[in-house]
């Protein structure tokens, strides 16, 4: 699959992911978490999508551009997942321990899940992109 295909394929995924993750199963835990901090109007969270948006393609580039040529094309699933996730623990490492160290009130049971959630997606992501072929 050729890169712009990879980046399109990576970025379509994380989003359809995050939606699962964040609108249903995790909706309910993060509402309590970010009830201090999050754009919440009535009783839904508030999204800025061109932020959101810009994440997501950055997300992407971290797998097709830094993950993805460290594997070769006879990758495992294991190896796939752990370089993936190691980038997922990288990105949602840093995003949420800077807010530890800067927020008031940052919640340490979102930062715990949120990193967990970072891993398994990049891990998940970088799996898919290293076994499925898209002509």
């Amino acid at each position: 699959m050729d890169t712009g295909k990879q980046f399109l394929f990576a970025f379509i995924l994380f989003i359809i992911f995050d939606l699962i993750w964040l609108g249903f199963i995790m909706r309910d835990f993060n509402m309590r978490q970010l009830a201090e901090l999050g754009r919440i109007e009535d009783g839904k969270m508030s999204i800025l999508y061109t932020p959101a948006l810009l994440v997501y393609l950055l997300m992407a580039a971290a797998v097709v551009f830094f993950v993805l040529p460290r594997l070769g094309l006879e990758a495992s699933v294991l190896e796939a997942f752990l370089w993936g996730g190691a980038m997922g623990l990288i990105v949602f490492g840093v995003y949420d321990l800077t807010n530890l160290a800067v927020l008031k009130n940052y919640p340490v049971p979102l930062v715990l899940a949120d990193i967990g959630w970072g891993i398994a997606v990049f891990g998940v992501v970088t799996t898919i992109l290293t076994k499925v072929k898209v002509g």
